[in-house]
Order: structure tokens, then C-alpha cells, then sequence
């Protein structure tokens, strides 16, 4: 199969190539998955330009999600079935014509300001990261990129106490409401939805630094 890969960290348009690589196999609890449509992320840049906090071994793949069809089941999965579209969001590699993909999978987690309402960022969750923020009554999060268990602040300091976890009619998306006085951002702005986008497409930042 065909994937994009890079021998060294650096500039996008120079060191990611198209190159013939063998095509994976799911393993226990895993899916294969022929890839339809995989999104550009500024973490998926930053990473192949070696400036994200997550770093790969090289050469290495690029890509953290996916829209694709299942093309085979690894053992002890239920609930999905061959030919089934499917979306993942912590396979890195997904700049490819195939990828093995968790059937457990990912749930998205909208975060909001308990008091005010704002809207202060968007993440992933698997079950553990669920689970631990339930018991620490500390945001956690599943990075997609360095394929792990995150807390929020854990670096930063900038924590995120969670007042309450909701969940969605349809029981596949998390909202939590948290008490965070400090930056949602890796900007150090409020929230990670500082940008205005017009009616004219143009995009205009209107949020200050608090950091």
C-alpha cells in the first residue's frame, strides 16, 4: 500500500514522501481500516516539523485521523462488521491507504466553563481518560498524537477541575463543565476558539493572551 512517511523531522513539502510500505494487520480488539478522507491538523504539522511535544521515531508516518471503510476485524471484536464506515481519531499514521485503528475508538469531549458557558476547547476521550477524570475530578483526555492518557495542566499548570460530565442523546459525544480560571488554549488564550471566521472567509483572531 502506499503512506505518506518521513525520513527526518522538518518542513512539510520537503521531507514527507509517498512511498510503498506493507500493509498492516489488525491485531486483538483492532480493526483494519481502508482509508477515505484523513484531515490536516496544525498537530499533524507540528509534529513532522519536530516542534510538537510528541515525537516519533524515524522514519516514521504521518496523520492522526480518518474516515474509512472497515476491510477486516482482528479477534474479540463486536459491533462493527466488514464494509461498515467508521471514523477514528487516535491512529497516527492515518496518511495512508490503510491503518489499524482501535474498535474501542474514541469519543469526542467538548469542554465548557461551568459558570459562563463559553466553550473552551475540544478533545478525545477513551474509556480510562473517562474513567480517571470521573475518579481525580480532573480533565483527562486521550492524545491522539502521543498515543497516551493526558491531563490537562499536567505541564501547563493551567488544570481543569470538572464540575460535571454530561453526555449526548445519542450517548457519543461528552460535555465537560469545568472550573478553569486560566487558559483552555496552547496559545494561552481563554479559549481555543479564538478565531472569527466572516462571511467572506477571512479569519480574524479576537481573543487576547491571558498567560
Amino acid at each position: 500500500m502506499r503512506a505518506l512517511v518521513q525520513p527526518s523531522f522538518g518542513d512539510p513539502s520537503e521531507v514527507l514522501s509517498v512511498q510503498e510500505v506493507p500493509d498492516p494487520e489488525p491485531g486483538p480488539g483492532q480493526v483494519l481500516v481502508r482509508v477515505l478522507l484523513s484531515p490536516i491538523h496544525n498537530h499533524d504539522l507540528w509534529t513532522v516539523r519536530g516542534s510538537y511535544g510528541f515525537k516519533p521515531e524515524m522514519p516514521a508516518r504521518a496523520g492522526t485521523e480518518a474516515v474509512g471503510v472497515v476491510e477486516a476485524l482482528g479477534d474479540g471484536v463486536d459491533g462493527l462488521t466488514v464494509g461498515q464506515r467508521v471514523t477514528t481519531g487516535g491512529s497516527f499514521g492515518a496518511w495512508a491507504e490503510l491503518i489499524v485503528a482501535p474498535a474501542a475508538g474514541l469519543v469526542p469531549v467538548v469542554v465548557q466553563d461551568h459558570a459562563g458557558g463559553e466553550v473552551l476547547m475540544f478533545a478525545w476521550a477513551d474509556r480510562e481518560a473517562l474513567d480517571q477524570t470521573l475518579a481525580s475530578g480532573q480533565a483527562t483526555f486521550y492524545s491522539r498524537s502521543r498515543k497516551g492518557i493526558w491531563v490537562k495542566g499536567e505541564t501547563s499548570g493551567h488544570r481543569q477541575t470538572v464540575v460535571e460530565v454530561r453526555t449526548d442523546c445519542d450517548g457519543d459525544v461528552l460535555l465537560y463543565r469545568v472550573d478553569a480560571p486560566g487558559p483552555a488554549c496552547h496559545q494561552l488564550r481563554r479559549s481555543c476558539f479564538s478565531n472569527r471566521v466572516d462571511r467572506d472567509g477571512s479569519v480574524h483572531c479576537d481573543r487576547p493572551v491571558i498567560g
